[in-house]
C-alpha cells in the first residue's frame, strides 16, 4: 500500500477505535513504562476515565481509511505510537508534528533510554531533553502561545 505523506492526517478518536488503540498498546509493549499485557477490561476502564478527563486528547493516524497508529496527550504529556509496518519512513514525524500543532503550551515526553528511534523522533520535533532518571529521559517542548 503506498501511502501518500501529505494525506496523513489526525482524527479525534471515536470508541470504535478503542480496540485498535489496545492492539496497538499491547503489540508497542516494548518501550512502554509497564511491560505486562493490557487486558481489555483495563483499557476499557483506562479509556472510560480518559475521554471524562479534560486534559486527554487522543487522534487516530490515518491516510484515507488506513490507520497507521495514534497520539495521544494525557496532562501535557504528548506521546505517539505508530504500528510498527509503518515505523522508520517518516509517518513518525508529520505525525507528532501534527499532533504538536494540536496542542498549547509547555509539551512533555517519557521516553525511556533504550528507545532512541523514539528520542530521535521527539528532538527531530523539536523536543529537549531536561533531565534523565534511571532509564527514563524527560524531553519538553517550549513554545510561544
Amino acid at each position: 500500500i503506498r501511502i501518500n505523506m501529505n494525506e496523513l492526517q489526525l482524527r479525534k478518536i471515536k470508541k470504535s477505535d478503542w480496540d485498535f488503540i489496545l492492539e496497538l498498546r499491547n503489540k508497542q509493549r516494548k518501550y512502554f513504562f509497564q511491560d505486562k499485557i493490557i487486558t481489555s477490561n483495563e483499557h476499557l476502564e483506562y479509556m472510560k476515565k480518559n475521554v471524562k478527563n479534560p486534559n486527554f486528547k487522543a487522534w487516530i493516524i490515518k491516510n484515507n481509511d488506513l490507520n497507521l497508529g495514534y497520539v495521544r496527550l494525557l496532562n501535557g504529556e504528548l506521546s505517539i505510537v505508530l504500528d510498527e509496518k509503518y515505523q522508520g519512513q517518516g509517518f513518525g514525524t508529520i505525525a507528532l508534528n501534527l499532533g504538536i500543532k494540536k496542542c498549547k503550551g509547555k509539551l512533555t515526553a517519557l521516553i525511556r533510554t533504550d528507545n532512541l528511534a523514539s528520542y530521535n523522533l521527539y528532538t527531530k520535533c523539536g523536543f529537549v531533553q531536561k533531565k534523565q532518571e534511571k532509564n527514563i529521559r524527560f524531553l519538553e517542548l517550549e513554545r510561544s502561545q
